[in-house]
Parts: C-alpha cells; structure tokens; sequence
C-alpha cells in the first residue's frame, strides 16, 4: 500500500534546485520524507541520479546504517516491480559506496582520498577515547611543568590567581576546557588570538564599543522594557474601580524614569542615569472607596518592579568604563598566559599524535577542512579538491542540522555548488529538539536559516513539517500548552506559535467501551498524568537525605505502574489492536541518570517490577568492577592503603571488620600491606593467619606475571584463581555481573591496540575515564522484547519513541555550573574572567564575565527547555510527569492561577512514600 504523504511532506520530496530547510516537529516522519526524496532523486524519469552522487550526513553511525537498510528495502521493493530496469539493478551496487555516514565518516572519506595535501601517513589509527585522553593528560602535565621550570613572573601570577589551593590540577582542567571550546572552530589558532585581542582594550571608548557592551546594552533594553510593562500594567490597576487611584502619581514618576532609562544610547550614560535613580513615595492619603486587597497588589508589584530595577543596576552598572576597561587590563596578563598554554598544548599534543600516527575526531574535521579550504590574504578559498567534491555530489542532505557546530558547516558549505550558483543544500531539523550545547552544538546556524529563508524562496527555501505521527492528541495538547507558555525567540530560539506547535497526525483505533468518556478523539484515560510528591510530607520531615526523596518518588511511579500493567491498554505494534499495557511499554525517563538511575531500578525490582537502566553511567561503581579494578592496583603496587584494604574485606580475602582491626593493630605505625604481612608471620588468630597466607601468596603470585602477561589475561587469571569470577556470577544479578566482568576484559583488548602498554598506564586509562565521566555503562543483558521497564535518559530517548512515558525527577534543580566557573566561554563573546589581584587575595567578577555568566544562563535554560521537549514528545499514548516539591498544595494552586484558571491546572495527587 503507498503511502499517502502530506503537502508539506511531498513539497519536501519534490523540490528541487534550491537550498532547504525543513524544520520537522517532533514525530513529523522526516527520516521517511528523507528516504523518499533520496529514491525520488534516483527514480527520477527526467534527471535520475546515481545514489553515490548524494552525501548525506546523519549524527551517529546507528542512523547512517538504518538509512542505508532503508533505501536498500526500497530499492529491491522498486526492482520487484521493474525487474529489467538497469539503473536501479546499479544502484543496489553503487548504494554500498555511497557517502551516507557521520560527519566524521564523511571527514575520513576525504582524509584518504587527498591524504597527500596535508602530508598525513594514510595508515593512521583512530585513537580510542580512554586513550586520548591519557594523552592529554601526558602531554598537558609536560606543558605545565616547563613552564613551572621557567619561573616567569606572569605564568606566576596566573598560577596564584588560578590554581585551586595548593593543587595545580585546575590550571590544566582550564587549558584543555579553552582548547576543546577552541577545536569546534574551523581555526581554532585563530579564535584564541581573537580572544586575546578582545584584551588588549586600553581605553573607555574601546569598552562601549566592544561586543560585550554591545550585547549588556541589547539584554539591558530588553529587561527595562519589560519592567516598565510591569509598570503600566500596575497604573491600569491602580486607577482600575477599588484601585489606589492616589498611587498613580509615583508610578507615573517611575514609568517616566523607565522611558529616560531606555531612550539612553550608551553604556556610560545609562550608569550616570542609574545612579540618579529615585523612587517618589506612594501617598499617604486615604481614600474610602480604595480596596485594600488591590492596594497591597499595587504595592507588592510597585516593589517587584524597583527590586529589578536595583538588581540590573547591581549587576552591570555600578562602574562606568573606564573603571571597566582598567579591570580587563588587569585580565590582559593572566588571560595572554591562559591563551599561550592552550596554544603550547595545542602544538605539543598534535605532535604527539602525529609521532604515533593517530587521529582524534576533532583532527578528522580540521584536517578535512584543510584540505578543503584555504586562507588567502584574509579570504576563505575553496581547493582543487573542494570543486572536484562539489563536482562529485549533486545534493549535500544534512539530518539533525540544529546539532551542527561551525567546523561542520564550513566543511559541508565547501563541498557544496554554492559558489557555482547551484543551491544543492538540504537541511532538516528541529531547534525545538537541539539539546547537545554540551558537545558544543550550535543552534543559532539553524535559526540563522530558520529566520531568513523565505516559504517561497527561489534559492533559499524553507518548509515546516509539524504534523506528528506518533502521539495521541492528548499528549501532544500537553506539550503544545506548556510550551506555548515558556517557549519564546528570548528563550529557546524559536516562538512556539501556531506554526510551530504540534498537530495530530496519527489515527488510533476507537475504544468502544469508553465511548461515553470520549468527544471525537480524545479518550479521559490517555490524559497526561502529574504525580506530585510534598518533599515536607511528615514521614520526610525527619530524613533529608537526597536518596531517600529519590526512593520516595520511584515507589510512587512503582505503585503507579503496578496499576497500569494488566489493568490499561495501549496499541499494539504489530497487531494495531488494543491489548493490555506489559512492561516493556513502559519508560522512565530521567533528566541525569546518576544515582537516580541505579536507585530507580533498585525500588522497582524491589516492588517485582522487572527494570533494566540503559544509561551510559554505572559501569565503574559497581561492585564487581570495583573489585577487580582494586586488584589491579594492588598487583601494580600493593602499598595504597584503600584498593588493599578494600580487597582484605573483599570476597576475595574474606576478612570480617574484626579481622581487619586485628590486621591494623598488629603494628599501627607502617602500611596495611606490611600490617598484613606481619600478621600472617606472628598473628594470634590461626584462621586469620593462614587465610592472610593464601591471600599474600596468591597475590604475589599474579604480581610476577605481570611484566609478561597481556592485560585481559592478566584479569582472567585474576578471575579464575582467586574463583572471584564464579563468586559474582553466583551473586544476585549474576549474569548482569559475568556481563560487566567480561566487558571489562574486552576493554583491556581494547587498550591493548592503543600506543599505551603495561598495567600502570592500564590503571591510568581507566582512572582517566572515570575522570572525565566516559562511563560505558553497563552490559545490556537483556534484548529489544525483553519484558521489563526502560530506564533511560532524556538525551538517550532522542529520536525514540514509546508507549508510555514517566518523565520523572522533574523536581530537580538546574545545573548552572558552567556559569559558575572561574573562567566561562562563549562562541560569541569569547573568554570571560575575574579580575584577581593575587598579592592581595582579591577577586573582582569583571563585566565581560557577568555578561557572558548571563548569556550562559539564558542559553543553559533554554537547552533545559529544549530537552522538556524533547521527552514530551518521546510517549505515543500516555505521558505521566512526576517530581518532588515543598509547599506543594500553594504551588499547584499558584501556578493554575498563572495558568489562568482558579481551579486545578491539572488533576494531580499528592503522594507520600506508603502509596
């Protein structure tokens, strides 16, 4: 049966000779759409193209490879209905040479074709990313300890301003945070000296009109005019029937304040104004028929409007800029060290590569850009090998363009016809779904577009897609009215109106038996759910602990799921008739995984839920991993007192708490390793003695065949000799344990292949993992049918879909510490830094890092916005939200008076931990 496509759809399928976005809603079908205008390009009967003339770029390896099934099915359904067509018969070859990858594997594909313009051995390895970083960590500590040896003045003053106490640790964390910031630009060398320029501002004059004055002014503009709306808003009030009509005369004073505040045109002036800033007092007189209800209104927004006031006065404006530019000077000096050791590292790193013959995914794009582009006399100019690509493919197809970052759009602009005059550029996305600012994605490349193509552009065009084929119209009116209420163009890049909002496009059969509770399409039961749980509930009062809260919530989505399986029903996938709800419909959805994940299925098990997590965290806290890992360090080096100690109390040794007492008493004053040794020569407990024997010898056994055993059979020994291997299987959870277990020995294959050896640098490989947070979480044991419940992060369910959705630890804070930091970055505005006077122990937040600290929390919130969306619209039938408030029962009642209703907003329960 065709598929019958929509207009919108089908324009996206034909057009043709232009530049394209499509902005696609969440569910809209456009890896559908893609497909189809990829086989309407190929069957076309006028111009068809072969399918390796296309480049397609997708975000990860799994979307490239279901792509490529895709058209491939289609194509062998096309030949069975025209079996003797030739030029299909040749795409069904020519399809598995196609350039349908990553960004990263379509950087490679240009590596090896014109490997001989950068002068790179064409032999070279992708380096593994427990390797890299090691190597950063190698090549960043040689850095920082020649400059050390150097003993310069400014390096020293840049030391005791940055560096954490006593440690230097931070000073490297600084480095390679600005050059990995650096590496998502096309020329990051570049960008640094940009930054240090920005710097090298001397007078007032240079302040104003520096971009950082630039954008306080805009943001200043934007928080006046709304306080001085607030301020009219409280005027109509005031002189509104029972208003304090006598108040009408300060505030007329302040809304005429507010109109001289915003008709200021620089910085300076505006300080000046701020400064002589008053507030008349409200009249004292009395009036009979004044309501006081509506006079403590006036008054209490009267005082929201000056407390905004003083506070953007406080933050920006209290210096004007000649103080300012006196405080960046005293930036110049610590910030040029900063810029100079990332630019060291930077050079010492690639030729630390380069001597190995390895790349990292960043090389592969800015050597694929090299090869591509060139500067001359301050122009970008396209290569030979840019025109011969540009040549080569006939359209450049872009999936998940809002995840972009500018080395990505500088390469795919140079393959492009664009200089020729052919608009061959595709592009779908959706901004509202652009949630990877941590990999230093940058969604303003889409708006740009979004804002500028025109719906019926000859050259540049864009089409919306905003039907949703997955979700019932229930969950999508959910998502619809809340993000009509926080999404703006100020906060989320994109103003969530009609357009932009989802529209029912999937048909769900009717169910028969709730026709009474149904209009045309709307079933009571699939309404969204919100499970609030009071975090002042009395049996929490008394234990504040976060676990508890979090074992709190998971038993009230327990309970709620209990009353879901069995009990409602959804639609089958492959029947599409309604069958009852299993476990494997169900998902939980989870804004940071760590330690919410582990408790969450832990209370769910424990209720008889099956749960599986599949969040990439875990894999190096669990016991077994641990374990091991312990007795590894000790067979590298067995004085460290914890790793020793830990495997003393082991399964492996199996001393009790008494026992280890005992081991430590027998002589406080040396290592435990020695205690121990000791113990076994002289102890007084026979058992203990000959148990701490075996142990020692045992170990020292494993110790000598170290220099000449391979890594992953160094662990397999580990596993089998001291029977540990067999003990975790027979644990509770075995099989998931043997899992983690033999995962961790094809890790050690793994790092086996990479520049490193031995069991030291082994142990340094994985304690750089665990560093940076590269956590491969655990082994999933269990299949795709498997019958037991997801739990899984929001950033993980991108692009899925299912059943029922619980998203839950909503009650979370967000997590601003990227603002926080001494040092911030942005892609526009570059560095941002305290001014610190090292011999005085003073620090000074200096303008350039207030502003961007500000433009940081906006961005962060806004991606926080973004992911809300994203999980939203992951359930196709029912959306259950769940979090943890205190002084719930006013905040509900505050925020359906928002909402503009006085009854309830949603229905909602509150929940303790008995239910």
């Amino acid at each position: 049966m065709a598929v019958k496509w929509t207009a919108e759809q089908q324009k996206v399928i034909d057009t043709r000779d232009r530049n394209l976005l499509v902005s696609a809603a969440a569910g809209s079908g456009k890896t559908a759409v893609l497909v189809e205008r990829i086989l309407a390009m190929v069957k076309d009967p006028v111009r068809p193209i072969d399918v390796d003339q296309l480049l397609v770029v997708t975000f990860t390896r799994a979307a490239a490879g279901e792509m490529k099934e895709r058209i491939g099915r289609a194509l062998q359904q096309s030949l069975e209905e025209d079996p003797e067509n030739e030029h299909l018969q040749r795409q069904q070859t020519l399809l598995h040479h196609a350039q349908i990858s990553t960004i990263h594997g379509f950087c490679s594909y240009v590596i090896k074709n014109y490997f001989q313009m950068i002068d790179l051995d064409p032999v070279y390895r992708m380096a593994d990313e427990g390797e890299i970083r090691l190597m950063k960590s190698d090549v960043i500590q040689k850095v920082m300890e020649e400059r050390f040896t150097q003993k310069e003045p400014a390096f020293t003053r840049f030391v005791e301003s940055y560096a954490a106490g006593k440690q230097d640790d931070g000073l490297d964390a600084l480095v390679l945070k600005l050059y990995e910031f650096s590496m998502s630009y096309p020329w990051p060398e570049q960008w640094l000296e940009e930054c240090r320029a920005a710097y090298q501002m001397d007078s007032p004059e240079a302040v104003q009109e520096s971009i950082w004055v630039q954008e306080l002014m805009s943001e200043a503009k934007k928080r006046l005019s709304s306080i001085l709306e607030g301020i009219q808003e409280n005027r109509k009030t005031a002189v509104s029937p029972g208003g304090p009509y006598l108040y009408d005369e300060a505030l007329a004073s302040d809304q005429q304040m507010l109109e001289e505040l915003l008709e200021t045109e620089s910085f300076d002036e505006l300080v000046r104004a701020m400064a002589g800033m008053k507030f008349k007092a409200l009249s004292r007189k009395k009036a009979d028929d004044v309501s006081e209800a509506l006079k403590d209104q006036v008054k209490a927004e009267r005082d929201v409007c000056k407390k905004e006031l003083q506070k953007l006065k406080e933050q920006f404006f209290e210096k004007d800029s000649a103080e300012i530019a006196e405080e960046i000077a005293d930036c110049r000096e610590p910030i040029g060290v900063l810029i100079d050791l990332t630019e060291q590292f930077a050079k010492a790193f690639a030729e630390k590569k380069r001597s190995k013959n390895i790349l990292d995914y960043a090389d592969l794009e800015h050597f694929a850009l090299e090869i591509l582009v060139q500067q001359e006399d301050g122009r970008l100019v396209r290569t030979d090998a840019a025109r011969e690509l540009s040549e080569q493919f006939r359209e450049i197809m872009i999936d998940e363009y809002q995840d972009s970052n500018f080395i990505q759009e500088a390469l795919l602009s140079a393959v492009s016809g664009e200089e020729e005059g052919r608009w061959n550029r595709f592009m779908v996305g959706d901004i509202k779904q652009s949630i990877y600012g941590f990999r230093l994605a940058r969604p303003e490349l889409f708006l740009e577009k979004y804002h500028t193509y025109a719906k019926d552009g000859e050259s540049q065009q864009r089409i919306d897609l905003d039907k949703n084929f997955r979700s019932r119209p229930e969950v999508l009116a959910t998502a619809n009215y809340v993000f009509r209420k926080l999404m703006s163009p100020e906060l989320g890049g994109i103003a969530y109106d009609e357009a932009a909002s989802l529209h029912a496009g999937a048909a769900f059969p009717a169910l028969p038996e709730m026709e009474e509770e149904k209009t045309e399409t709307w079933h009571a039961a699939y309404e969204t759910e919100l499970l609030l749980l009071d975090d002042k509930a009395p049996e929490l009062e008394d234990d504040k602990s976060r676990e508890t809260k979090m074992e709190t919530e998971a038993a009230a989505v327990a309970a709620r799921i209990r009353e879901m399986v069995g009990n409602e029903e959804v639609v089958g996938k492959e029947t599409g008739e309604y069958r009852k709800i299993q476990y494997r419909d169900i998902v939980i959805l989870l804004r940071a995984v760590s330690g919410w994940a582990e408790t969450f299925s832990r209370v769910l098990q424990a209720a008889g839920i099956p749960a599986y997590s599949t969040s990439k965290t875990g894999y190096f806290s669990t016991q077994e991993i641990v374990t091991v890992l312990n007795y590894l360090h000790l067979c590298d080096n067995p004085c460290q007192e914890i790793p020793f100690t830990a495997i003393l109390r082991s399964p492996i040794c199996g001393c009790t708490d008494a026992e280890l007492a005992a081991v430590r008493c027998v002589d406080k004053d040396v290592k435990i390793y020695e205690a121990c040794g000791k113990y076994a020569a002289i102890g007084e407990d026979e058992a203990l003695r000959e148990k701490l024997r075996r142990f020692l010898t045992q170990l020292e056994m494993l110790r000598s065949r170290v220099p000449y055993t391979p890594i992953h059979e160094l662990i397999t020994q580990i596993l089998e000799e001291t029977g540990y291997g067999g003990y975790a299987s027979a644990m509770p959870g075995g099989v998931q344990r043997r899992a983690n277990l033999e995962m961790l020995v094809e890790k050690a294959v793994e790092f086996e292949a990479t520049s490193y050896r031995g069991l030291f640098n082994f142990i340094r490989y994985i304690e750089q993992l665990q560093k940076y947070e590269v956590d491969f979480g655990e082994v999933n044991i269990y299949g795709e049918s498997a019958d037991t419940v997801r739990i899984m992060s929001i950033h993980k369910s991108k692009g899925l879909e299912f059943p029922v959705v619980f998203l839950s630890g909503m009650g979370k804070s967000f997590n601003q510490m990227d603002s926080r930091a001494a040092l911030v970055l942005h892609s526009r505005m570059g560095i941002g830094a305290d001014a610190i006077d090292p011999e005085h122990r003073v620090r000074q937040a200096t303008l350039p890092r207030q502003i961007i600290r500000q433009s940081m929390k906006l961005e962060n919130l806004a991606e926080e916005l973004r992911v809300l969306y994203v999980a939203m619209t992951r359930p196709k039938e029912k959306l259950i939200m769940t979090g943890m408030a205190s002084k719930l029962e006013s905040r509900v009642k505050q925020c359906a008076a928002h909402a503009g209703r006085q009854e309830e907003l949603l229905s909602y329960q509150t929940l303790s931990s008995a239910s």
